[in-house]
């Protein structure tokens, strides 16, 4: 049983739009990654940044069943899970960023199959060490108990999560077939217009 939290609370401030409803190949951004999940999650939440977001996604997204946190706390995307994880009632949760639109179901399940004891949580990296930290599985209680301590100490590094955790890492390119294109985040217009070369690919 897994809930999904995705990351939708980002400033946008080098592509210059709402970034989830930025347009990609006839969609938003978010809607491709949601496309991914639906139906294979018990819950969706969405964590945003302002109460008016919720408007803006919700007038594009007709999903009655997708749940909106506004992160008041506003520290980056850590604070926007720990504020959602609050509504998160499964044992497991999803992490995913909005704005990794070509993202597989099948690389998403390979981080929840291989979420078992001993691991709290499961995330992928490439083979040059570089985590790709908002795309991950992991233990809920766990997940919630590591994030109240960095916060209270302070701590808002994405990548420290791990460093609290009991971690099994997943070398990218040792399991995706095409990582390039299904770890393409999209936060220029620049990424945008590569991105839009992608969709026919």
């Amino acid at each position: 049983m897994f809930t999904a939290i995705i990351l939708a609370g980002g400033e946008s401030k080098r592509i210059k739009q709402y970034k989830p409803l930025v347009n990609l190949c006839g969609k938003p951004l978010i809607e491709h990654v949601l496309e991914k999940i639906i139906g294979h999650v018990d819950k969706i939440i969405i964590s945003i940044r302002y109460s008016k977001d919720r408007e803006k996604l919700s007038s594009f997204l007709k999903n009655d069943s997708i749940i909106y946190m506004v992160d008041h706390l506003r520290k980056g995307p850590l604070t926007g899970i720990y504020t959602s994880i609050t509504m998160v009632e499964t044992n497991q949760v999803l992490i995913l960023p909005c704005d990794t639109p070509f993202i597989s179901w099948k690389t998403i399940n390979y981080l929840l199959r291989e979420l078992i004891q001993p691991y709290e949580a499961i995330v992928y990296k490439w083979k040059n060490n570089h985590l790709e930290p908002l795309i991950s599985a992991h233990s809920t209680s766990s997940l919630r108990k590591a994030l109240e301590y960095m916060i209270s100490n302070n701590i808002f590094s994405a990548h420290k999560i791990y460093d609290y955790l009991s971690t099994k890492y997943l070398v990218i390119e040792d399991i995706v077939k095409d990582p390039y294109k299904e770890f393409f985040n999209i936060n220029t217009v620049e990424d945008l217009i590569q991105a839009e070369k992608l969709c026919s690919t």
